[in-house]
């Protein structure tokens, strides 16, 4: 590639360049935007456990709180000399479904009483608890294994100021409701992993897991950096993997964590975010592609418009050429190549001048200088052998259509019609026999002899024949025809370079000579005298023949004479001569030269001949007409097609975008799914959880184990305080003993009324056994919620339970206030009654409220779960079964929190896709426009190559539709532009003439070129246009991809063409056919069907006096008035055929051929034609009369050759002048 087209190509590809810069940044951008995202959405996923261990952290310091136990254990009668009382009051110390064994140890690490019996515990187990109790203080163990379970101890000492005992209550994790809690919380999102409580080791009291139980999840040092007042997070490798870690620390240096392997806590959003990279890597990737891919079709596109438009030109018989106002060619198409053997490359920055002939160069300046003024035609260009070729040249001003830039010349070649041109002119001003110049001719070269001014003189020497009719009559026109041309070889050979002869007609020739005397005049007829003399062979016959001559000499002091005065003083010379006799030389007299009266002599202009075009420029007005049209029809369509690959790709990057941006929605809408999927499954879980962790029937074993006196004294008094002020009663509560008759027997606080009683319907289920649970009942100003357990002695209810819960200050409300939110700030978990209302809540603001309809909740299973959301508000409802009445557990967020880590960023991410899309649609769009814009603006050059073009160009499809037709159409034929595109256009040509284009079409695809000549179109208006058509395989040829068809108008030619052969078949005095045309009709009866026909031949009588007496012209005269007679009889004859022909076969010889004829028919035609022949003509004023004998020759093809009916028609001929002139004779088979 050279620097220019290499710079063209780099303009070309700045927009694309410039579109790839701004995808790619967007797509930085967007891979940016989804890497903030992912980091947002992390830190809120993350921020959810952080908020769910704010939650949890009041509930979960239970495990490690020494505190509450020990008011209660110090307000406890413990007596260093009472075992049996110790061992029972330890009993009232063992509640709660986590109690494990609960041991009274004395000073020196004695076991002095625990409960169950035979528990084992020693002062050993408690590790540095042990000492700190000692102390004085109270305080919780680190995790240890009691009776093989999991547990965790709390140790308060008894007495001050030094303690003489230490009672160490223990809670197992295995199978408690807190181990089951954080269970069932486990990660919040399904994966392994979760929320734990460890001691200072980092060993797990509670765990996600009951297999992490009693196991590390920290390290000590890690423990020992939570602080209490914030959580804490970090990452840390465990076994060569990540886990991500947040935790605080709690009271009595237990921690509250999360752990979770990293890739598990945010697998489901990381892999969202590269699901949602590779669509974008994906789309970025057709996004420059697409880009550079349709730059690169540009690129291509305009390469390939380029060759195409010189694939097409190369092919055309025009030479188009583009210069400068000063002549300095831009462009030169590829025909040069072919018609001048001119490299184009090389021409281009060459002057145009260089390429003409310099007889030609001055014209083409003003050519250029005024585009307007009309074509010039017959301009001789240079070829690169040296040798000049014809064409006609034309200009059009295209300096302002951006397209061309410049003046655009279109070189059309010519030699064929030049040749022809010159062949016609010849004809029409040589004899077509001798080819000598004729009448015409000679005086026209007189006229211009006689006109050059003073002269030394012109010598005309006048010819007539002697002796030559008998050669006609005798040896037949044949051997005449052979004489004459004999006679004008010898006159040019005496002639010699210093005269030239020129032949008038019949037996009448002229000899002019320049700066010639009378005496040297003489001295050369004499010379030409001798030299006609000579015996001449004709066959096997010798003829002689002499000559006649009269001169015509005008000297210097002569008036300026014309051609026709001077013809005819030599023509009266030589018949002065001929009176003298035979073979005289006569000179005309000086009173001959004395105004000799006119004679007319038809001189053919030197201009052009009839109807040819001149060596000269034509105005604007002569040219052809009418606008030129595109290169070839419906662009919109075409235009349509080959954008197809740039619209494919701008679709398909916009539906893999939709696609990309839809599956990562879908992505995020299947997250969703899943995720309200896992908090369903999770509230059912949930519930069955509170359900089973709440349940009545856990506090039976305790209760009845407690030592109940039932008399309402202070044993009772204590064991009711004991369970009122469990920390896992939380604030508020209350505890009646009750008789089995429903009456109050004891109560904490004191005289504290029952609120529920013997007309509970719950209660026979009490009295049978069945510890009831009671979700909302109204205590005084406090709503509770109460269990109800059987106290049993001997298997029998001896007493009620009544423990009352406050729902505003108890464990479930604290519970679901504190923890109970799974992550979420503003929202969580909310206790429903079966009417729908709330009775515990996360959000104390709605108890009381109505969260549901009661309909919609008594049509939930168990074990089931209902959607509930509303607008704006995530709803999951699960049925429990802990209290005797059906109540509900609820849990509902925004949505807009509930899924925030899977929302985060959606806009922006859609936005920066948007605008990868855009920038990709608008980079494709903008490309695409320059390449159709390229595409139309090589089709509009094209055009305005081919505007003036006298090729009609096409490329045809396999099935020979056109697919490309030139805008020559229009001006050539006077189609519209596009015409037939698609279809083909075999009806437009000349029925006799499809064959030969078929067999163009197939022949050319066999062997990749071939033409065809004088192929006949029909045009607009219905007339028949001549082309020479010319084939080229170029299907392979990536650019054309069809076949291609360069038709050359050749109309002019074939006019002139038939204008030769029509002037070749005719006589040029009369107009009749001659005998060239009556052999070509005797051929035709040959090889026709046989029909009989005649033959009459016709010769003048007493014609030789009327050219002796008045002169050629006058007998001139005489044959044109004879010839329109018969012919106008033959035509009008009855029974008279189209086909009848009259013809002259020179000097007063006629013949006429007749069709379809008789012996009657064909002798009226002869008996009125010397009717005809007889009657007078009037000459000038004088009337003239002449006769005609006609032979007449009837015969069939089937019987003789046509051309013997000739000659025996001849015959008859001389039959009849002999009998009587002016009569016919008839001969038949």
């Amino acid at each position: 590639m050279n620097a220019p087209v290499a710079a063209l190509a780099v303009r070309r590809a700045i927009p694309a360049l410039g579109a790839l810069i701004v995808i790619a940044v967007l797509g930085g951008i967007a891979l940016r935007i989804g890497s903030d995202n992912l980091a947002v959405a992390e830190r809120t996923r993350f921020a959810s456990r952080v908020h769910t261990i704010d939650g949890l952290k009041e509930n979960a310091e239970d495990a490690s709180d020494a505190e509450s136990l020990s008011d209660l254990v110090q307000r406890t009668p413990f007596a260093p000399d009472d075992p049996a009382g110790n061992a029972a009051l330890l009993a009232s110390l063992r509640t709660g479904e986590d109690a494990g064994v609960v041991a009274l140890i004395d000073r020196s690490g004695e076991l002095v009483a625990a409960q169950p019996d035979g528990s084992a515990l020693t002062a050993e187990d408690l590790g540095g608890a042990w000492d700190e109790a000692l102390s004085g203080r109270a305080a919780t163990s680190d995790v240890i294994d009691v009776d093989g379970r999991t547990a965790v101890a709390t140790l308060v000492p008894i007495g001050e100021p030094s303690p003489w005992a230490v009672v160490v209550v223990t809670r197992v994790a295995d199978g408690s409701v807190g181990q089951a809690f954080f269970e069932q919380l486990g990660s919040l999102n399904g994966a392994p992993g979760g929320f734990a409580v460890v001691d200072r080791r980092g060993v797990a009291y509670n765990a996600w897991s009951a297999d992490r139980l009693g196991t590390a999840v920290l390290t000590p040092q890690e423990v020992a950096a939570l602080s209490p007042d914030e959580v804490s997070g970090w990452t840390a490798l465990r076994d060569g993997v990540e886990h991500s870690y947040a935790g605080i620390e709690l009271r009595g240096g237990f921690g509250l964590v999360f752990d979770q392997e990293t890739d598990l806590l945010y697998g489901d959003l990381r892999e969202a975010e590269r699901g949602r990279n590779r669509t974008l890597v994906v789309l970025l990737v057709i996004a420059v592609g697409g880009v550079a891919g349709t730059q690169y079709l540009r690129e291509r596109t305009a390469r390939r418009e380029e060759a195409r438009v010189r694939a097409l030109l190369r092919n055309s018989q025009d030479l188009v050429l583009v210069t400068t106002e000063t002549g300095v060619l831009g462009f030169v198409s590829p025909a040069i190549e072919g018609l001048l053997g001119h490299d184009a490359r090389r021409w281009v920055g060459r002057p145009l001048r260089e390429l003409a002939h310099e007889a030609h160069r001055d014209v083409l300046d003003r050519l250029l200088a005024e585009p307007g003024r009309g074509p010039l035609h017959d301009v001789e260009l240079l070829a690169a052998d040296g040798t000049r070729r014809w064409f006609d040249v034309e200009a059009r001003d295209l300096r302002d259509d951006p397209d061309v830039g410049g003046i655009l010349l279109t070189c059309h070649e010519v030699g064929a019609r030049k040749e022809l041109q010159d062949e016609l002119l010849h004809q029409t001003t040589h004899d077509r026999l001798t080819g000598l110049p004729n009448r015409p001719l000679l005086g026209q070269r007189l006229d211009e002899l006689l006109a050059a001014g003073p002269v030394r003189s012109v010598a005309l020497l006048y010819i007539d024949l002697d002796r030559f009719k008998p050669v006609n009559d005798t040896l037949g026109h044949d051997a005449g025809d052979a004489v004459l041309e004999t006679v004008a070889r010898r006159l040019r050979a005496v002639a010699g370079p210093a005269a030239w002869p020129a032949r008038l007609g019949g037996d009448e020739f002229v000899v002019v000579a320049e700066g010639m005397d009378e005496d040297a005049a003489r001295q050369l007829a004499e010379a030409l005298r001798t030299s006609l003399r000579a015996p001449i062979a004709v066959g096997t016959n010798i003829v002689h023949i002499d000559a006649s001559v009269g001169l015509a000499v005008v000297r210097d002091e002569d008036d300026v004479l014309t051609a026709d005065q001077l013809i005819r003083i030599g023509d009266e010379a030589m018949y002065e001569a001929k009176r003298l006799g035979r073979g005289s030389v006569v000179a005309a007299s000086e009173e001959a030269f004395v105004a000799p009266p006119p004679l007319s002599v038809h001189v053919v202009p030197s201009a052009a001949v009839d109807g040819c075009p001149s060596a000269q420029a034509t105005t604007e007005e002569e040219t052809r007409s009418g606008p030129p049209g595109p290169t070839g029809g419906p662009a919109a369509s075409r235009r349509l097609v080959a954008s197809a690959p740039v619209v494919v790709a701008a679709l398909l990057v916009a539906l893999i975008g939709w696609f990309g941006l839809r599956q990562t929605d879908e992505r995020r809408v299947a997250a969703e799914e899943e995720r309200v999927e896992q908090q369903s499954r999770f509230v059912v879980r949930a519930a069955a959880f509170y359900s089973d962790a709440y349940a009545a029937e856990h506090l039976t074993g305790t209760v009845t184990s407690a030592p109940w006196s039932l008399d309402g004294g202070p044993v009772d008094a204590a064991v009711l305080e004991a369970f009122a002020t469990s920390d896992r009663m939380g604030e508020g509560a209350t505890a009646l003993l009750l008789s089995p008759g429903g009456d109050v027997v004891a109560s904490f606080p004191a005289d504290h009324p029952a609120a529920v009683g013997a007309d509970h319907p719950a209660w026979p289920r009490v009295l049978d056994g069945h510890a009831q649970q009671l979700a909302s009942v109204a205590d005084a100003d406090t709503p509770r919620s109460y269990y109800l357990v059987p106290i049993e002695r001997e298997g029998e209810v001896a007493g009620v339970l009544a423990l009352g819960l406050s729902l505003r200050d108890g464990p479930s409300q604290a519970a679901l206030q504190q923890g109970g939110s799974s992550g979420q700030p503003n929202g969580g978990w909310s206790l429903l009654s079966a009417d729908g209302r709330v009775y515990a809540s996360w959000d104390p603001d709605l108890i009381g409220t109505q969260l549901a309809d009661p309909a919609d909740l008594a049509e939930i299973e168990v074990d089931d779960v209902a959607d509930l959301s509303s607008e704006g508000t995530f709803a999951a409802v699960s049925p429990m079964t802990s209290s005797y009445e059906r109540t509900y557990l609820a849990f509902s967020v925004p949505e807009d929190e509930f899924f925030a880590d899977l929302r985060v960023g959606t806009t922006r991410r859609d936005l920066s896709y948007g605008g990868v899309l855009a920038a990709t649609i608008l980079g494709l769009a903008v490309s695409n426009h320059r390449r159709e814009r390229a595409v139309r603006r090589s089709e509009a050059r094209l055009t305005a190559l081919l505007r003036n073009a006298h090729d009609l160009i096409l490329v045809l499809d396999g099935r020979g539709d056109v697919r490309f037709i030139s805008s020559a159409v229009e001006h050539l034929l006077g189609y519209p532009p596009g015409f037939r595109l698609g279809s083909g256009l075999i009806d437009l040509v000349h029925p006799d003439d499809r064959d030969r284009i078929v067999d163009l079409l197939v022949g050319s695809r066999r062997s990749g070129a071939g033409g065809a000549t004088d192929i006949r179109v029909e045009d607009a208006a219905g007339r028949w246009r001549w082309f020479d058509v010319h084939a080229s395989d170029l299907r392979h040829h990536a650019e054309v991809r069809g076949l291609l068809l360069t038709c050359h108008d050749v109309t002019v030619r074939h006019g002139l063409q038939e204008r030769l052969r029509e002037q070749s078949r005719r006589d040029p005095l009369t107009g009749l056919p001659n005998r060239r045309r009556l052999g070509e009709s005797l051929e035709e009866l040959s090889v026709g069907i046989g029909e009989r026909f005649a033959v009459l031949f016709v010769d003048l009588d007493d014609f030789k006096p009327v050219n002796d007496t008045l002169g050629h012209d006058a007998g001139d005269e005489v044959l044109r008035v004879i010839a329109t007679r018969f012919d106008d009889n033959v035509r009008s004859r009855p029974g008279g055929r189209p086909d009848d022909l009259v013809c002259r076969l020179g000097g007063d010889e006629f013949a006429i051929l007749l069709r379809d004829v008789d012996d009657a028919a064909a002798s009226v035609v002869a008996d009125r034609l010397t009717e005809v022949a007889a009657a007078p003509i009037d000459v000038g004023g004088r009337e003239v009369r002449v006769s005609a004998s006609i032979g007449v020759a009837l015969s069939h093809p089937a019987s003789e050759d046509p051309t013997a009916a000739v000659q025996r028609a001849d015959q008859a001929m001389y039959r009849a002048k002999a009998t009587a002139p002016g009569s016919y004779a008839v001969t038949s088979l």
